[in-house]
């Protein structure tokens, strides 16, 4: 039977330190979604931070599998950096630059900016995973 454990409990810095690594270091959603339910089960339900944190993981692994080497985004405006060899459909980028061009843009072969107003956590993530999921 699990302990309950208050919702306002912090693990200490060291478990916190070492659970974000794992987190951070898990290769697949599956895996990810396994760790999610063990410190769910361990700790109870998660705070929002710890709930981002899985979502950015979860994003992560999956611009991987496309090829996306690297997202920087803010409340304003972002990029994505592609691998050379990626599987991001190179006809959905150039139809977001053209029917778009002041939101999209190309900077060199493996770089897509972008634009957008994304002004809290739940926007920017969401414009994030819609951008990921239109370039597949």
């Amino acid at each position: 039977m699990p302990v309950l454990i208050p919702e306002d409990y912090v693990p200490d810095v060291h478990l916190r330190l070492v659970l974000y690594k794992r987190i951070a270091g898990t290769p697949s959603r599956e895996e990810l979604d396994e760790l999610k339910a063990e410190m769910i089960d361990r700790f109870g339900p998660m705070p929002e931070y710890a709930q981002s944190l899985f979502r950015a993981a979860r994003l992560k692994l999956r611009a991987a599998e496309l090829g996306i080497r690297k997202i920087d985004a803010g409340a304003s405006s972002g990029y994505f950096t592609f691998e050379e060899t990626n599987k991001v459909d190179a006809k959905r980028v150039l139809k977001l630059i053209q029917g778009r061009p002041k939101e999209y843009r190309l900077d060199g072969p493996l770089k897509l900016r972008f634009i957008h107003d994304a002004r809290t956590e739940e926007k920017l993530f969401t414009r994030i995973e819609q951008l990921v999921e239109q370039l597949t």
